[in-house]
């Protein structure tokens, strides 16, 4: 399922009562902004595969997060987003999956800086500005609440994912897309 999700993310849309969002939408309602694939995986594999390079733009507490990474890795056991400055990785962000009698546990690893001497370093500086404990915990906070969505639409969409259009009822549990408009 998260396969499929992570493949359609960037391009489906869901019709939720009389309104259609986009998939990315519907994972976070009240943050996510857009998505979208600027160079698509080099195997030819659909959405946010393996060397994919994608665009987000989502709302976290108070600030924006407008970042271009590469999908490094995209498999079942889980994924890895690389963000760099030109040749230096300068942030990244790991989701490992792992399966439970419950369903998926997610576990998620964060890195912001650089080991590159010296230019690394000089990032290092504004990386622990950026990411100090207090301005962390909304990513964090993001995370949990996108990842636990995946229990109100997850299932009901993998169900339909040979169908052509992807329909959700205006009332779906716990995220409301029409909260966010």
């Amino acid at each position: 399922m998260i396969m499929w999700f992570y493949e359609n993310l960037p391009t489906a849309r869901v019709e939720v009562g009389d309104e259609t969002y986009p998939l990315y939408r519907i994972w976070h309602p009240s943050d996510h902004v857009s998505i979208d694939v600027i160079s698509p995986a080099p195997s030819g594999s659909p959405g946010l595969s393996a060397g994919a390079t994608f665009h987000v733009r989502e709302f976290v507490s108070d600030g924006f997060l407008d970042i271009t990474p590469k999908m490094e890795k995209r498999d079942s056991a889980g994924t890895r987003a690389v963000t760099s400055l030109g040749p230096i990785e300068f942030m990244n962000l790991e989701h490992a999956f792992h399966a439970t009698d419950e369903g998926i546990r997610v576990i998620s690893t964060g890195t912001v800086g650089s080991t590159v001497p010296v230019i690394g370093s000089l990032l290092n500086v504004a990386a622990r500005r950026m990411t100090s404990e207090e301005r962390m915990k909304p990513m964090l906070r993001h995370m949990i609440e996108e990842f636990g969505n995946f229990e109100f639409f997850l299932r009901d969409l993998w169900s339909q994912r040979d169908e052509p259009t992807l329909r959700l009822p205006a009332r779906h549990g716990g995220a409301e897309p029409g909260g966010f408009g």
